[in-house]
């Protein structure tokens, strides 16, 4: 007498969490009753042929080939994958850097998925403040010394040189800026005549504006400038930006502008055969 024997059932699941990861194997494929054996295999995951199972694709990861026996998983863009046995067991998001290239200073936030393309590589999503975003390269470069953003908080922001200070361009961009230089100087002879402005108070490279003057020199307002006193006169308060210069003793004024250009001893002539001193008269001819 024949008896009858029941079919052996498999399962398909994965051995740690005992999730479902397929169709379990059926008839003559399910070789042990009760075994791991699997027929074909859910989305997502991936055939191992030695021992005839399903195992998820790590994840950041897809299947090669869907629905292809020997499909493999590949790590998506933007992830380093680990391999044990030839086989991916996980993907590791590319880590990018975000710093100066010049210093190598921490210059912004690095970018992040799929904007990090290459593992290890100097990549920006934003640049810290008074720092400009590089298009052409996704880094950010410090903005040089004198200088600040025209547009802070935007892409495409760009360094401009603070009042005071000569640009120098470099393929289009801010690469340095260098103080405005003034000169205090006499405008016939070239003679130092004072102190030049310095910073924001030399408003025009090369232009000749001073911030303070030289010894019997004066201040005009008009013009930023110092000039010396004429021969014969010393500066009524000497130190003040205001200062003007006075005739001494024994001397007449040609006054420009308000201003004392000239000052002429008085003469010793006829009818004086000899003159009080100099720094005594009061007149020509003072006898």
């Amino acid at each position: 007498m024949v008896t009858q024997c029941d079919a052996n059932t498999c399962t398909c699941s994965d051995a740690g969490t005992g999730a479902s990861t397929g169709t379990p194997a059926t008839g003559a494929s399910c070789t042990s009753d009760g075994s791991n054996i699997c027929a074909r295999c859910n989305a997502h995951h991936y055939f191992n042929a030695s021992s005839s199972t399903c195992t998820a694709c790590p994840t950041a990861s897809t299947l090669d080939e869907p629905g292809h026996t020997f499909a493999t998983c590949v790590c998506d863009m933007g992830h380093v994958p680990t391999m044990t046995g030839g086989v991916v067991t996980a993907c590791t998001p590319y880590t990018c850097t975000c710093s100066d290239a010049g210093t190598g200073a921490y210059a912004g936030t690095p970018a992040t998925g799929a904007s990090c393309t290459s593992d290890g590589t100097n990549i920006c999503a934003s640049c810290n403040a008074n720092y400009y975003y590089n298009a052409s390269s996704s880094t950010c470069t410090a903005c040089p010394t004198g200088s600040s953003l025209d547009e802070p908080g935007h892409t495409f922001a760009t360094c401009v040189c603070d009042m005071g200070h000569v640009p120098t361009m470099t393929g289009g961009v801010v690469t340095a800026c260098t103080p405005y230089t003034c000169t205090c100087t006499d405008s016939g002879t070239g003679a130092s005549t004072g102190t030049p402005a310095a910073g924001a108070s030399c408003t025009s490279d090369g232009s000749n504006i001073c911030a303070s003057c030289n010894a019997h020199h004066y201040f005009d307002a008009s013009s930023n400038s110092c000039t010396a006193c004429p021969t014969g006169s010393t500066l009524d308060e000497p130190g003040h930006t205001f200062a003007t210069c006075v005739c001494d003793m024994g001397h007449v004024p040609t006054m420009t502008s308000g201003v004392v250009t000239a000052c002429t001893p008085y003469a010793c002539n006829s009818p004086c055969a000899t003159c009080v001193a100099l720094a005594s008269r009061t007149s020509d001819a003072h006898c």
